[in-house]
């Protein structure tokens, strides 16, 4: 139909603004606001012309909500941000941003991830709407050691008490130290095989990692990670050894000796172990004899670092008896009321120095803390035993793993500024080696 070039076009009776000059067969027109359904009708030349019913709808406003405002996760903890959306828009529009990605990430999908502990805004942004969620991160506490409830030692780490298998419990194994990155957690640890050979052994994240010793006995006492390098510390067939990326390394002049303790910074890779009966540190390859009686013997159980000074903590004998001993850039001192005693671990923060061990009254072992070389502080055992194997210092906050034992029972534990953590209470059968917080 010919409409000419002025027709009047309605939806109901709400008239209708053409688009551009009609044509013999088209139209185009722009249907009003608050028009309703209704048929449309065509008026040119004093005719009209009315076609079929024409159904009107709006648009639904676009917006969206999420389901948290707040949200509270323990490091490396994930869980996933919600949106419900009216309009026509998608999740996939959404765009997710984290204020701060050193507490917490969020991906493409609003899966958040806490990276270390605070508190950080999560922004969802839909064209011009944003929404915001506070995210709050909290330190998790990573122990690593064995489950014996079985009948065999599993190695196990726990994070906030909460166990991870890391063996099948074939055979003996034990996971005796723990390291966490930004994203991921590292264990190494060995295994006893139906050959009585020990294979040492990383797992990164539950799975196995290396295995470090293919064709020899091993043990993997301790590991790190720095700026992507996996790095352990042990013994392979009677000699200390490093690993670093899984590849073998023996120490300089470390035959018949074992490696224990590991520091790794910028300026080079800290060991200490022993050799022949005697302390030892090594600086990447430079050996160091420490001071020891050499009528008995003397290991150097575990290394740290501030700057330029080291220290090594450890066993060395006054007379006969073992005495826990540490050595500060190879200067050696007895630890305060130390005779029958044992240092196992250290950790150096804020100027002070913390080390922990056993302290052995009528041949029972009591875990003790000593601060600054002073007199020794017994952890709380409940008028047991025990002893304490690891220590790590988060802000001002000192925690401690170990065991507590007594008569009838035993079970790993960890304490908090001298007080035992409720999350890792109740553990029986279970022994703590290494402890991480982050």
């Amino acid at each position: 139909k010919n409409f000419g070039s002025a027709p009047t076009v309605k939806i109901g009776n709400a008239i209708m603004t053409i688009d551009g000059t009609p044509t013999d067969t088209e139209i185009f027109a722009f249907i009003p606001d608050g028009a309703t359904t209704g048929r449309i009708s065509v008026t040119a030349n004093g005719d009209t012309y009315t076609g079929g019913e024409f159904e009107v709808t709006e648009d639904e406003e676009t917006d969206f909500t999420l389901n948290k405002s707040t949200l509270e996760l323990f490091t490396l903890d994930t869980e996933t941000l919600v949106p419900t959306i009216t309009g026509q828009a998608g999740p996939e529009d959404i765009v997710w941003n984290s204020v701060d990605k050193n507490i917490a990430t969020v991906d493409e999908n609003g899966n958040i991830k806490g990276i270390k502990e605070g508190t950080t805004t999560i922004t969802a942004t839909l064209g011009t709407l944003q929404k915001t969620t506070i995210v709050t991160v909290r330190r998790s506490i990573y122990v690593s050691g064995s489950d014996y409830s079985s009948g065999k030692s599993i190695a196990v780490y726990w994070k906030n008490g909460n166990p991870s298998f890391l063996t099948d419990g074939q055979n003996d194994a034990y996971a005796r130290s723990v390291f966490v990155t930004e994203t991921d957690v590292y264990v190494c640890g060995y295994e006893k095989m139906s050959d009585n050979t020990n294979v040492a052994k990383v797992w990164k994240n539950r799975e196995l990692l290396y295995n470090l010793s293919e064709g020899s006995s091993a043990i993997a006492h301790a590991i790190q990670v720095f700026k992507g390098d996996v790095i352990v510390s042990g013994v392979a067939d009677g000699d200390a050894m490093l690993w670093i990326n899984g590849t073998p390394s023996t120490l300089n002049g470390a035959s018949a000796g074992e490696a224990y303790g590991l520091f790794v910074n910028s300026n080079a890779i800290y060991t200490s172990g022993t050799v022949e009966n005697a302390p030892i540190t090594w600086k990447d390859s430079e050996k160091t004899e420490l001071t020891y009686n050499s009528d008995q013997f003397g290991i150097a159980l575990d290394i740290f670092v501030v700057g330029t000074d080291e220290y090594a903590v450890g066993i060395d004998y006054i007379d006969s008896f073992i005495t826990a001993t540490i050595w500060e850039n190879g200067q050696r001192t007895h630890l305060e009321d130390s005779d029958r005693s044992v240092a196992k671990s250290i950790f150096v923060n804020g100027g002070n120095t913390y080390v922990v061990g056993g302290d052995y009254v009528q041949n029972n072992e009591f875990p003790v803390l000593w601060k600054n070389n002073e007199s020794p502080i017994k952890l709380e055992v409940e008028g047991g035993y025990g002893t304490a194997n690891s220590i790590y210092i988060y802000d001002e906050d000192v925690y401690v793993a170990g065991l507590r034992y007594d008569d009838n029972t035993a079970e790993a534990r960890v304490w908090e500024n001298g007080i035992p953590l409720t999350m890792f209470q109740g553990m029986e059968e279970t022994g703590f080696i290494s402890i991480f917080v982050k």
